[in-house]
C-alpha cells in the first residue's frame, strides 16, 4: 500500500496574518494548488480497489457530509472526500498552516479490500510538511505528471515525472534552475540513467520519462535542485514503484504505517520476495541489506547497522529518523539470493 499525492509531497508555508486571516503558500483554497491524496494498493501485482475508505488528520478521525466536504468542528469544508483514479480519495480544499498550526500533519487511511474472496482491511499515512516561511528558503518537490502517480502499472510502460522548485512558497520558474537526477543504489547516489544506459539529463521543463526498465521494483528517484551558476538549492527524493516487476520486496513493517511518533518507538522491517503469483522465494531469505541516509543521499549508520552482513529484518529507531532530520529518514531495502 503506498500512499500517493498529486502534488509530490504536499507541502505548505505559513505567511503571517492579513487582512483576510491567515496566509498560506502555495494557497489551497485556489483549486489548481490543491493536494489530491489516495493509495495505490496492490497484491499479487494486480491494483486492488479499496472501499470504505476512514481517514484521520492527526488525532481527529474525519466526518463528512453527503457533499463530501468534512464536517468535524475546526475543520468544516477543509477536506473533501472523493474518487480519483477509480478508487476513494481525500482532496484538501482550505489551507492547513496558520499561526497555531506550524508544524507537520499527518493524514491516515483506513481501508477494506478484498483479496482471493477473504476481507480484509490496511493503514497508511501521508505527511503534510508545514512550517513558518522563511525568505531564503527553497523548496523541491517531483511531482508526477498526469494522472499515473507514481506506479508504473503495465509492462513496457512509463510514468512522466515533474521537478518543480518553490522560493518562500511561489513557484520558481523553470528557466531559473536547473536539476540533476540520481538514484540510490547500495546507499550511494549515482547518476539516473536510461534503458540503453545513457545518463538522464535534465529538460527545459524538469519533466523526464521512467521507464519499467529504469526501475528493479523500486527506485528511489533523487531531484538535485541548482540555480543558474550550479549552487545546489535543495533536493527532494520519491519513491518509484514498477507494479509489472514479476519479483517485489514486501516490507512487513511492523507497525504498517511506518511512523515513529516517541523516543522509545521503533519500525521493524522483515521483509521477503515475492512473485507475480504472491509466492515467497525462500532463495532470498536472510539475504536483505538495508542501507540508512537521508534525504540528500548522505548515508547514515543505524543503531542497528544491516548495511553491509545480509539480514533477514532491519529495526529503526528514532535516534536513526532524528540523525536524517530536518527530512526524512530513508530506507533502501536490496535483496540479493547470492549474498
Amino acid at each position: 500500500m503506498k500512499m500517493e499525492c498529486n502534488v509530490g509531497d504536499p507541502y505548505q508555508e505559513y505567511r503571517g496574518e492579513g487582512a483576510s486571516g491567515s496566509t498560506a503558500a502555495p494557497d489551497w483554497t485556489v483549486e489548481n494548488n490543491r493536494p489530491i491524496i489516495w493509495a495505490e494498493v496492490y497484491s499479487n501485482m494486480q491494483r486492488i480497489v479499496y472501499t470504505d475508505d476512514q481517514w484521520t488528520y492527526n488525532v481527529t478521525k474525519l466526518t463528512f457530509g453527503g457533499d463530501g466536504l468534512s464536517t468535524n468542528p475546526g475543520l468544516v469544508g477543509t477536506f473533501k472526500r472523493m474518487t480519483h483514479q477509480g478508487v476513494p480519495a481525500l482532496k484538501i480544499m482550505k489551507n492547513l498552516a496558520s499561526k497555531d498550526n506550524q508544524d507537520n500533519d499527518i493524514l491516515y487511511l483506513d481501508c477494506a479490500f478484498k483479496v482471493g474472496g477473504i476481507d480484509d482491511r490496511a493503514r497508511s499515512s501521508i505527511s503534510i510538511g508545514i512550517s513558518r516561511a522563511s525568505s531564503d528558503v527553497y523548496k523541491g518537490s517531483i511531482q508526477p505528471v498526469g494522472n499515473k502517480g507514481f506506479v508504473i502499472r503495465e509492462a513496457k510502460s512509463s510514468i512522466d515525472v515533474y521537478a518543480g522548485l518553490l522560493f518562500g512558497g511561489a513557484k520558481v520558474a523553470n528557466e531559473n534552475y536547473t536539476v540533476d537526477w540520481k538514484k540510490q543504489v547500495n546507499g550511494q547516489l549515482v547518476a539516473l540513467t536510461k534503458d540503453d544506459g545513457g545518463n538522464v539529463t535534465d529538460t527545459s521543463n524538469h519533466t523526464i520519462k521512467i521507464t519499467n526498465g529504469m526501475v528493479n521494483s523500486a527506485l528511489n528517484l533523487y531531484a538535485i535542485f541548482k540555480d543558474k551558476a550550479g549552487k545546489e538549492l535543495t533536493s527532494d527524493i520519491q519513491g518509484i514503484i514498477d507494479a509489472s516487476d514479476p519479483l517485489a520486496i514486501r516490507l512487513n513493517a511492523v507497525p504498517a504505517d511506518e511512523v515513529i511518533v516517541d523516543d522509545d518507538d521503533t519500525v521493524v522491517y522483515t521483509p521477503n520476495v515475492v512473485d507475480s503469483k504472491g509466492n515467497i522465494k525462500t532463495e532470498f531469505a536472510s539475504k536483505f541489506k538495508f542501507h540508512l541516509s537521508d534525504e540528500k543521499g548522505k548515508p547514515i549508520v543505524g543503531a542497528y547497522d544491516n548495511s553491509k552482513v545480509p539480514a533477514a529484518s532491519q529495526t529503526i529507531t528514532a535516534a536513526d529518523v532524528d540523525k536524517a532530520a530536518p527530512g526524512a529518514l530513508v530506507v533502501e531495502i536490496v535483496a540479493d539470493d547470492t549474498y
